[in-house]
């Protein structure tokens, strides 16, 4: 079952209960879920129980510079670096 496209009906499984959405809407819904509760989310078939699909939380990266920040450097470091281009 192609969830995405369909408007039939779809069961959304997280920690904080279960959800019927419409199909084209399920995967939405799941990231935000997952997002908001930084737990992975199921979309399955709520006949079946067959899962169509784990949507797992956004992971949160730093960026480069709050990881390892770059000190300055002193003016005269930067003095010598430079004349010995």
């Amino acid at each position: 079952m192609n969830f995405e496209s369909s408007t039939d009906v779809v069961c959304i499984t997280s920690d904080e209960g279960d959800a019927l959405v419409p199909g084209t809407q399920a995967r939405a819904v799941a990231e935000l879920e997952a997002n908001a509760t930084g737990k992975p989310v199921t979309i399955h078939n709520p006949i079946t129980d067959e899962v169509l699909a784990t949507i797992r939380p956004a992971s949160v990266e730093q960026p480069a510079e709050a990881v390892a920040p770059a000190l300055p450097l002193p003016a005269a470091v930067v003095m010598v670096a430079r004349s010995t281009w």
